[in-house]
């Protein structure tokens, strides 16, 4: 009940002059969870194994009998493993891990998070509530400059690098099973400046990789797709370390990526982890493409096909926290045409197309040549997450761009004046005469 501390530089045994452990094979053994009270096995893993190589301990002095622990040499290998994870839904697998304390490395190869059912969507009823399902599978992950004495003596997580190749993950939402309003998912800062251990971790960086995100819509039998292909995504400071929180560095996250593996986008996060109230700030930018290439997301999300059109490109910047979000969204874009299907899916509604293409603003610049920055603003949907608000958000920003009705932001009146003087050729005329007296 009590917790001791483990010193691996004092290490207290009578009576021995050294200690070295050439090998250590566990081969094919297993493990069983059983509950006392029914004795059932409410778990087993077959076939584990793991090997451990170059373990000393070091006599610190002839008159004492203290030994401190040399890991120079030591190497953990686990060979390949699969077991099922608590719950029963999902189960786990790696090809190989080693663990190299001299070299302050961990690598892990081709890990794979797969659910046990054959059906997504019979899992997902299982779940009851709208929840996110994994599917992983992972090259390699290595973990760089791991300072293992910290994490022996006295558990605290220092890392200099969290490299991750080659990641495909997919995630899927079935939207027709309610949501669990109980849920009080936390942003990124939230979470990990809430950890309950010391954890600084310079760098995560991920490479090489892609996200499928899809959610099951009632009423349509495809589900909305949105694709990341490309994917680069660089963490600065991760940390729960209150000195470092103090230094008032904040943890940035930069994503790169091809949206439907098309046009480039770029978003910057920034996350000022000793601001109380847990305001962070973003900024972005998406290249332009055909509008039609949106549609696996539009169409099932909003019941609109964009049958023509070209977005030139997306900016956006704005700040959120736990719970609102605004900023500004500048969409350019040229002859929007879009067609609204009824929720059968078969029967194009030619009323609400041609009312939809009266109604939106099909080009921005629209004809009198100005640019419309709309407004961005969102309320946070308590109990859902970080992707939600982020995804609302520039939902927003894209409605009140295309809508007749949609907010824009308001220009300040005297700096409009003051850049009308500037442009007034007379104006420059004058400028361009002072300039050349002085």
């Amino acid at each position: 009940e009590e917790k001791t501390k483990f010193n691996p530089d004092s290490i207290f045994i009578a009576g021995l002059q050294g200690f070295k452990i050439d090998k250590i094979e566990f081969k094919k053994f297993k493990v069983y969870v059983v509950d006392l009270e029914t004795e059932e096995i409410i778990r087993e893993q077959k076939n584990l194994g793991i090997e451990i190589r170059g373990i000393e301990l070091d006599k610190i002095s002839d008159s004492l009998d203290l030994f401190m622990l040399n890991t120079d040499a030591a190497v953990i290998e686990f060979p390949k493993q699969e077991f099922n994870l608590p719950g029963g839904y999902y189960k786990l697998g790696f090809k190989h891990l080693k663990i190299t304390p001299a070299d302050s490395l961990i690598v892990l190869k081709g890990l794979k998070l797969k659910i046990t059912y054959s059906d997504k969507y019979e899992m997902a009823k299982k779940l009851h509530f709208t929840s996110e399902i994994f599917d992983i599978d992972l090259e390699e992950l290595r973990v760089i400059n791991l300072d293992f004495g910290k994490a022996v003596r006295d558990g605290s997580i220092y890392i200099d690098t969290v490299l991750v190749s080659g990641l495909n993950l997919a995630l899927l939402m079935d939207k027709r099973l309610p949501f669990n309003e109980a849920k009080r998912p936390k942003l990124p800062n939230q979470l990990v400046k809430g950890l309950k251990f010391p954890l600084y971790v310079d760098h995560i960086i991920i490479e090489n990789s892609e996200l499928v995100y899809q959610e099951k819509m009632p009423d349509h039998e495809k589900p909305m797709t949105a694709m990341l292909g490309d994917l680069y995504v660089h963490i600065r400071r991760a940390t729960s370390i209150r000195d470092s929180i103090m230094t008032r560095k904040p943890m940035t996250m930069n994503l790169k990526s091809k949206l439907m593996k098309k046009p480039w986008m770029e978003v910057d996060f920034v996350f000022p982890l000793f601001r109380a109230n847990d305001t962070f700030f973003y900024a972005g930018q998406l290249a332009g493409a055909k509008l039609s290439i949106f549609n696996d997301a539009a169409f099932p999300a909003i019941g609109v096909k964009f049958i023509d059109g070209h977005l030139d490109g997306i900016t956006f910047k704005g700040s959120a926290n736990p719970y609102f979000s605004k900023g500004e969204f500048t969409m350019l874009y040229t002859n929007l045409k879009a067609e609204v299907v009824k929720k059968d899916q078969i029967n194009k509604n030619k009323f609400a197309t041609w009312a939809a293409n009266a109604a939106l603003r099909n080009a921005n610049p629209g004809k009198n040549g100005t640019t419309r920055v709309a407004k961005m603003e969102f309320e946070r949907v308590i109990y859902k997450g970080f992707g939600n608000i982020v995804w609302k958000t520039l939902q927003s920003g894209i409605t009140n761009t295309i809508s007749p009705v949609g907010k824009n932001v308001k220009e300040d009146k005297s700096k409009k004046k003051a850049q009308k003087k500037a442009d007034d050729p007379e104006q420059k005329q004058k400028k361009k005469k002072r300039d050349k007296k002085k």
